[in-house]
C-alpha cells in the first residue's frame, strides 16, 4: 500500500495555503513557523507526522486509509481544535458546507485519539530505578453551562464555581513522554482521588516509587516541597514542576480547551487525548519540554 506522506516543508506551505497566506514555496522563515502554530497548534513536523501515524497505525480506532485521508479536512481539524471557531466560520473559511465541518472535524479528532494507546505509554518507565519517575498534576476545563442546575460536584473554584472537568496528567521526568491521561473527572474530584483511581498513576507507580506533585497531593507516593528539602531539592522539584506547567500550557493553546466547550462531557474527553496525542508528537519532532 502506497502512503500518503506529505512532507513537514509542503506542510508548511500548504497548511498557509489553505489559511489565505497565497505562499509558494519561498524559504522557509520562523515567520512562517509561527503563523503555522497560531494557525493549526502544532508543527508542521508534528502534523505530518501524525498524518503519517493515522495510515501505519494497527488500531482500528485510528486508521485511515491513505486513499481516504483527505488534507483539507485534517487541517481544518487541526485549525477547529486551536480556535474552536463556530461552523459557520469554519465552513466560510474552508469553502466547505457546515455539514461537512461537523463530520470530517469529529472524525479526524477521534482518529487522533485512536493513536493515544501508541503515544501515551507508561511503558518507558518499566526499567526505571528512578525514586521519582514521573510528575503529576490536574488540569480543569470549562464546560457550557447545562439547562438544569449542575450538581456541585461539576463546580469549579478554578472557573468561579462555573461547570468544568478535570484530568490527571502523568509525564515522565527522564523522559520526553506523557505516561498517562486520566479522566475525565467532575471538577470538584480532588487531585488524589484521581491519582488514587485504578487508571491513575498511584496505581501503577512501583512500590518505594513517588511523583512529583503540588500542595494540594499528600500521601507516602507524592514527592511535594517540604522544609527538610535541600536547596537542591527544592530547585529541582519546582523545575520539574515547572516542566508539567509547560506541558499543560500546550495543550491549553488549543482553544478548545481554553474556553467553554459546547459539545458535552464525553466528546470533550476525545478532544482532550486528541490534543494530548498531537503534543506529544509536537515533543517528539523537534519541541521537547526542557531538561531537568
Amino acid at each position: 500500500m502506497v502512503l500518503l506522506h506529505i512532507p513537514a516543508n509542503n506542510f508548511l506551505f500548504l497548511g498557509l495555503e489553505l489559511m489565505g497566506f497565497g505562499l509558494r514555496n519561498p524559504p522557509r522563515t520562523k515567520k512562517d513557523v509561527d503563523r503555522f502554530l497560531a494557525c493549526f497548534g502544532t508543527t508542521p513536523e508534528s502534523a505530518s507526522a501524525i498524518f503519517d501515524a493515522l495510515q501505519v497505525t494497527t488500531n482500528e480506532k485510528a486508521y485511515v486509509k491513505p486513499s481516504d485521508l483527505k488534507f483539507r479536512y485534517f487541517m481544518m481539524t487541526l485549525n477547529w481544535m486551536k480556535s474552536y471557531q463556530v461552523e459557520h466560520v469554519l465552513a466560510g473559511l474552508f469553502k466547505v458546507h457546515e455539514d461537512t465541518v461537523r463530520k470530517w472535524t469529529w472524525f479526524y479528532t477521534k482518529r487522533i485519539q485512536g493513536l493515544k494507546e501508541e503515544k501515551i505509554r507508561w511503558d518507558v518507565l518499566n526499567d526505571s530505578e528512578d525514586f521519582i519517575p514521573v510528575s503529576d498534576d490536574g488540569v480543569h476545563c470549562r464546560l457550557g453551562e447545562p439547562r438544569k442546575q449542575p450538581s456541585t460536584k461539576w463546580s469549579s473554584t478554578k472557573f468561579g464555581k462555573k461547570a468544568a472537568l478535570t484530568y490527571e496528567i502523568a509525564i515522565a521526568i527522564r523522559h520526553n513522554q506523557v505516561v498517562l491521561v486520566n479522566g475525565p473527572f467532575p471538577a470538584a474530584a480532588h487531585d488524589m482521588t484521581m491519582f488514587n483511581h485504578p487508571d491513575g498513576a498511584g496505581a501503577k507507580l512501583r512500590p518505594g516509587a513517588k511523583a512529583i506533585a503540588d500542595r494540594a497531593y499528600n500521601g507516602l507516593q507524592i514527592a511535594k516541597r517540604n522544609e527538610f528539602d535541600t536547596p537542591e531539592v527544592k530547585a529541582f522539584k519546582k523545575r520539574v514542576r515547572a516542566r508539567h506547567e509547560t506541558f499543560n500550557g500546550r495543550i491549553k493553546a488549543f482553544n478548545v480547551l481554553d474556553t467553554r466547550f459546547r459539545h458535552g462531557p464525553r466528546k470533550h474527553k476525545a478532544v482532550f487525548e486528541a490534543i494530548c496525542v498531537i503534543v506529544q508528537f509536537d515533543m517528539e519532532t523537534g519541541r521537547p519540554l526542557f531538561h531537568v
